[in-house]
Order: structure tokens, then C-alpha cells, then sequence
């Protein structure tokens, strides 16, 4: 299912109303809504999930360390829902300063996050990713929901993907 929604210009994730309506939604796709742990590790001032981290120490999360370091502590399995929305576009980018480019220009980056969010998130997890395309970067994450969010104008859309973590072998359990 696509779901179209109209954006504001501000792609400020901690102030739009379209953020927190995907967010709400995401929810209802866990199976025990009020109990889930989630994690995000490009929150910079997005206050929606439990553990936040942005490298950028001038924000309103926890955590300030750059994103691999920062999965790379977290524990296995722990969490039942990652937020996936780092800087992807070079206007993005310049809003952190010297903190962190568009990561889709660092060859590997994304793999190197992939691999780790793959690492935390539960089977029957999920990773909510936002950005300007709806690759699966892992073989494990089925997709379940995409959301199109027009800002107007010439500005490209926000292409928001939800996947989930199917236990596709015995040893994953």
C-alpha cells in the first residue's frame, strides 16, 4: 500500500505533523504497540523514540556519536523498531555543518548501518526509512508500507518505507 501525504518545506522531523502520523502508524504494524523499544540514530532533535543518537552534540538527544559507533553498542535483538532517517541529500547535510555529510556519498556507510540495524532489530521488527529511494538493503526486511510525501514545488518527494524482520532461517531464532 502507498500512502500519499502532503509535507511541509521544513523537513525538520521533530516539527511535522506527516513525521508523526507515519510514526502513529508504525505503530499499529507491532504487536504489543505500548511496549515496543525503538531507537533512532540520526534523531537529531526528534524526541519519538526511546534511544536517540545524532553526532551532532548541539541536539536534544542522548546520545552523540556517529551512527555506526553508536549501533555498533547497542545490544542484539533489542529493539523493535529503528528509525532510518539520516541526512540523504545535500541540504540535509549542511543543516549538521561539519558533523555529517549526505551518508549515501560515503561509499559503505550504508551498508556498515544496514548491517548493524539488521543486528538490533527483533525478529518481527521493524525499521521505519525515510529518504529519496525504497532500497532494500538487507535480504531479511520484507517491505510492508510505503508513504510519498510531496513538499510541492520543484523539491523532490520524501519516499518513507516501512520493512519488517522476517525470520527467513532456523537460526535466527
Amino acid at each position: 500500500m502507498i500512502e500519499r501525504m502532503p509535507g511541509s518545506l521544513n523537513l525538520d522531523t521533530s516539527k511535522t505533523e506527516w513525521f508523526n502520523r507515519i510514526f502513529l502508524q508504525t505503530r499499529n504494524y507491532m504487536p504489543h504497540p505500548r511496549d515496543f523499544i525503538s531507537i533512532d540514530p540520526f534523531a537529531k532533535d526528534c524526541m519519538l523514540a526511546d534511544i536517540r543518537n545524532d553526532i551532532d552534540p548541539n541536539t536534544r538527544a542522548e546520545h552523540h556519536l556517529d551512527a555506526v559507533e553508536f549501533l555498533e553498542g547497542q545490544p542484539t535483538r533489542r529493539f523493535d523498531l529503528v528509525i532510518f532517517d539520516p541526512p540523504f541529500s545535500v541540504v540535509q547535510a549542511e543543516r549538521y555543518g561539519n558533523y555529517c555529510p549526505n551518508i549515501y556519498t560515503i561509499p559503505g556507510y550504508v551498508s556498515k548501518c544496514m548491517k548493524q540495524i539488521e543486528r538490533v532489530v527483533k525478529p518481527g521488527g521493524h525499521i521505519l526509512k525515510f529518504g529519496f529511494n525504497s532500497t532494500r538493503h538487507r535480504p531479511t526486511f520484507d517491505l510492508k508500507r510505503t508513504w510519498l510525501i510531496n513538499h510541492g514545488g520543484n523539491h523532490n518527494d520524501t519516499i518513507v518505507t516501512l520493512w519488517r524482520k522476517e525470520i527467513h532461517s532456523l537460526e535466527e531464532f
